[in-house]
């Protein structure tokens, strides 16, 4: 070909081939960035209902160890913090944030929504009236002591 016959033409024919291959790149890069905006935000917020529901069974075994009224009052207004940010976590991944940057958990990844609305329907029928429960419940009148495995008598 009479076109390739120089080696600047060569050159030039290669350095366009690299440009559009290094542009068709970026466009990709682009549009994953894209696709994954805010799901750093919404593993970062599934991880907190995690540690919430396990600092929420913290606060419990505390305030029914607790012996001093006043104590137990700071434990329960504690409880009440955890069960109303655990409350705000699950809205913000029902129904997505524009502040978090976050989308809904939605019909698109369907193994999610499964599991999601598990944990949504638990908390909701099971764990949060017995939490709310708890935080109405009068101080106790007496230590109680638990017992684990270890402590029990052979």
């Amino acid at each position: 070909m009479a076109i390739f016959n120089t080696l600047t033409r060569k050159f030039v024919l290669i350095s366009i081939i690299g440009l559009c291959l290094l542009a068709v790149y970026m466009y990709a890069a682009i549009l994953f960035l894209h696709h994954i905006k805010g799901e750093g935000t919404s593993i970062n917020l599934a991880g907190q209902l995690r540690f919430r529901s396990f600092k929420m069974a913290w606060l419990v075994q505390k305030i029914t160890l607790e012996g001093r009224p006043e104590n137990a009052a700071l434990l329960k207004k504690g409880l009440k913090d955890e069960v109303a940010g655990f409350e705000e976590i699950i809205e913000n991944l029902q129904k997505g944030s524009r502040e978090l940057q976050i989308r809904p958990v939605t019909k698109h990844r369907k193994d999610a929504l499964l599991i999601f609305d598990s944990i949504v329907n638990d908390w909701n029928l099971i764990f949060k009236p017995a939490l709310l429960e708890i935080i109405t419940l009068p101080p106790p009148k007496k230590k109680f002591r638990i017992m684990t495995i270890s402590s029990m008598p052979m």
